[in-house]
């Protein structure tokens, strides 16, 4: 009699793998679990060096039927891998923003103005929980001396990145 086993379904996220080839593995590890348990009568056995992952990004199923038939009896194992899509990282920023010296009374001012400025950088969308950076570390220009603070905001994942560009200029 012909006996044939296969793993459980797997529905991973694509978060949970940092590169192409690392889901590449975990897909090749779970098509090694179809197997062939009893095969009395040497059955042809279907070949699944062919079957490939999803897209880590686009994320999708793929489906195997595992089925062994001799003369006398037929087996089949099923199961689904399925890597769930990526949702792009969505930051957001501030317009650029040109002030005049003579708008404030005192460089605490600006810094306060500044600081408002900086809070509207923002991360919208960001699924997989990538750095995101410490902007807490910049300063507005001087009020007297003026001059220009550019920021890039910039988020990547394994799938995506987003850029936000903005400058204050006293």
């Amino acid at each position: 009699a012909i006996d044939v086993d296969g793993p459980e379904d797997m529905e991973v996220d694509h978060c949970d793998y940092l590169t192409q080839a690392d889901l590449d593995d975990a897909f090749d590890a779970w098509i090694a679990d179809f197997v062939v348990l009893s095969n009395e009568c040497d059955a042809d056995v279907p070949d699944l060096s062919g079957e490939t992952a999803p897209d880590l990004c686009d994320g999708g199923t793929v489906s195997i039927v595992f089925a062994v038939t001799d003369s006398c009896s037929t087996d089949t194992a099923r199961a689904t891998f399925t890597v769930n899509a990526a949702t792009a990282i969505d930051v957001d920023g501030p317009e650029d923003m040109e002030v005049d010296h003579c708008d404030y009374l005192t460089q605490a001012d600006l810094d306060d103005a500044f600081d408002a400025w900086i809070a509207d950088f923002v991360v919208l969308s960001n699924e997989c929980d990538a750095d995101v950076p410490d902007l807490s570390g910049e300063t507005a220009p001087d009020l007297c001396d003026g001059g220009t603070v550019s920021i890039v905001f910039a988020v990547t994942d394994s799938c995506s990145t987003d850029t936000a560009r903005a400058t204050f200029t006293v």
